[in-house]
């Protein structure tokens, strides 16, 4: 029987928050979704989003301005590290990514 998702929310600040959503199989990440998503003054909005659809891991940028995805990165590597990183990265670095969200 297939195991089901793990999913949660993480609070960065009152406006920044992390979507998580994962499925293990054998103690391994087989897929994911990490999405970091903002308060902004049309609401709530993914500023960037980390996941396995498409059989392969990515990153999607945002933009405020051209409404949507302008981005698509492909990433290489074990999925549990990627997931991991992934957290971590927008943790560390979610101020830089919302400006480039309003100035993109």
């Amino acid at each position: 029987m297939p195991s089901q998702p793990t999913q949660y929310a993480l609070s960065i600040t009152e406006e920044d928050k992390i979507f998580v959503r994962f499925k293990a199989e054998k103690g391994k990440i087989v897929e994911f979704t990490i999405q970091y998503y903002a308060k902004t003054p049309k609401g709530w909005r993914t500023i960037r989003r980390y996941d396995t659809a498409h059989n392969h891991a990515h990153m999607d940028i945002y933009s405020f301005k051209r409404k949507g995805k302008v981005r698509q990165v492909h990433i290489e590597g074990e999925y549990g590290n990627i997931f991991t990183h992934s957290i971590d990265e927008i943790k560390q670095e979610y101020q830089k990514f919302k400006e480039y969200f309003f100035m993109e």
